[in-house]
């Protein structure tokens, strides 16, 4: 199922600590889920779902402004990075 509101994204080493806000609440709207990094860890993707359908986005990996990609209906689902990241598969 799609992430819910209010949520964000966070990154944290393994050990737990260095813990960083990638995303806010409602910036953009929606719960924010399915994050992944790009192949060379500059970016984050993830998916902000507001019903009835979702929207890809692209934040720096040390946060930052999201960029809009795309919007869809009904969703997208575990978006991934091509290997040489000039296409995204959902």
């Amino acid at each position: 199922f799609p992430a819910g509101p209010p949520s964000s994204i966070w990154t944290v080493d393994l050990n737990g600590t260095n813990k960083l806000q990638i995303t806010r609440p409602g910036v953009p709207a929606g719960g924010h889920g399915s994050p992944v990094f790009s192949p060379d860890g500059k970016h984050i993707l993830f998916v902000s779902y507001v019903r009835p359908s979702s929207e890809l986005w692209l934040v720096p990996a040390r946060g930052g402004d999201p960029e809009l990609l795309s919007r869809e209906q009904p969703f997208y689902f575990d978006p991934v990075f091509a290997p040489d990241a000039t296409s995204v598969y959902f």
